[in-house]
């Protein structure tokens, strides 16, 4: 499923618009209550894969709800280039293949934050890129992959150098 926009409005006095910009050519079709009521009655499968669908995206917010409360911008960070390191790299690589801004969305935080993380463990030597690289060079993997996978909550002191 690419996208889905509830249109339920709590009164029906209030008409609510949606404005959906779309990148590649594609369809868009709007389900009424009582067009899901006969889809779920008709295609029973085709309910199931939508409530699958919904799900797995409750599940991923949720997960995004206890990264943005429970861990420090820096293991946002490691987790983020963590999963973006290149198979068979020597030394480990990661790819960090889009700008400042788009990673700050991603990660839910401001593009200075990113940059200060990014040059306070460049300064201690866990790892190097250039300020306009795609790519970050891990120099100490023990170190970086330890932060990647903790959580604020039961982390010990952040690493000092």
């Amino acid at each position: 499923m690419f996208g889905t926009s509830s249109m339920y409005a709590h009164s029906s006095a209030r008409r609510i618009k949606f404005y959906h910009e779309c990148t590649k050519n594609c369809y868009l079709h709007i389900f009424s209550q009582r067009d899901v009521k006969e889809l779920g009655t008709n295609n029973p499968e085709l309910l199931l894969n939508l409530c699958q669908s919904y799900a797995k995206k409750v599940g991923l917010l949720a997960e995004s709800l206890v990264s943005l409360s429970l861990e420090s911008p820096l293991t946002r960070v490691c987790k983020y280039l963590a999963s973006r390191i290149v198979p068979g790299s020597s030394p480990l690589r990661a790819r960090r293949d889009i700008s400042y801004r788009e990673m700050a969305d991603l990660l839910g935080m401001h593009r200075t934050s990113i940059h200060k993380v990014m040059r306070q463990w460049q300064v201690e030597g866990v790892w190097d890129f250039e300020r306009n690289s795609s790519e970050v060079i891990i120099l100490q993997p023990d170190v970086f992959f330890e932060e990647a996978s903790m959580c604020q909550e039961d982390a010990p002191p952040q690493h000092q150098g």
